[in-house]
């Protein structure tokens, strides 16, 4: 969870400015916690909440939506897509969306799970309550899956396969410097959607030497910023951890709420193999 919130405060300044400066000052006084950290939060609050019965998954959809809402609408200026403000504030009530704001949120299944049908079976119920569109399901499931793979000590070769064997083939022909060179924005807007952003903040992580280069990787790609920079920090977290010092420097940076929350998450997740 820590990767995801580093990823987002650290791409914010960026944010579709069409900026691929690889070498971006990591922390500055711009860095800001968005709507991809509070929802991170609200998920790993909600499974937190229900870690005794995590087989109950009509609760675990209930409990989301409830602390997704509850976070959500205490931040109203984090910088939140229309449609999924409209369902923050008005009505909770699936959308049939696939933008990648169900990759951005889903990284505390991938501490959580105890296996793979875990990971599918949790990211589909924090995902579907919103971004019920079967991109959308399929995107959130590749970062909880990659983020669980990572974390039980899956090499990058063994995530790298399981990525093109079942979500994103079009990865294989992928790199980081071919990305960096043709990526960000479009007149479409695809680089929002689950399959426009996804697989290339999975190819970040993949081509990366450490933490921070996954992160520096993912916001030099320009367009959405944040979310890349959280989606590829959530995975890099659980392959490489979080170096001390940088931990502490994001801890400064995060406000009261979200630092809780991810303070009492890290007590009940699940313990990374090191490498």
């Amino acid at each position: 969870m820590l990767g995801a919130i580093i990823g987002d405060m650290v791409g914010r300044p960026y944010e579709f400015t069409g900026k691929k400066d690889y070498n971006f000052p990591f922390f500055n006084r711009y860095c800001t916690t968005t709507d991809d950290s509070y929802m991170t939060v609200a998920v790993g609050r909600a499974l937190q909440n229900c870690i005794n019965d995590l087989d109950d998954i009509e609760a675990l959809k209930k409990e989301t939506i409830f602390q997704m809402r509850d976070i959500g609408n205490r931040h109203p200026d984090a910088g939140w897509g229309q449609s999924f403000w409209r369902w923050l504030s008005v009505s909770p009530t699936p959308y049939n969306s696939y933008g990648n704001g169900a990759g951005m949120r889903v990284s505390a299944v991938g501490w959580i799970a105890d296996n793979e049908e875990q990971v599918k079976k949790l990211s589909k119920a924090v995902t579907e309550i919103s971004h019920n569109h079967p991109e959308g399901i399929k995107g959130a499931e590749a970062i909880a899956m990659c983020v669980y793979l990572a974390r039980i000590g899956k090499s990058k070769e063994e995530i790298k396969q399981y990525v093109i064997d079942n979500y994103y083939p079009e990865i294989k022909g992928m790199s980081y410097d071919w990305l960096h060179s043709s990526y960000g924005l479009d007149e479409m807007g695809n680089w929002v959607s689950c399959q426009g952003s996804i697989p290339q903040s999975i190819v970040c992580f993949l081509d990366s030497t450490s933490f921070e280069d996954a992160v520096r990787k993912a916001v030099s790609l320009g367009a959405d910023t944040d979310t890349q920079g959280c989606m590829t920090g959530a995975i890099a977290e659980a392959y490489y951890g979080v170096p001390t010092n940088m931990m502490l420097e994001a801890e400064d940076y995060m406000p009261q709420d979200v630092l809780s929350l991810y303070l009492a998450f890290d007590q009940v997740k699940k313990k990374r193999v090191l490498r």
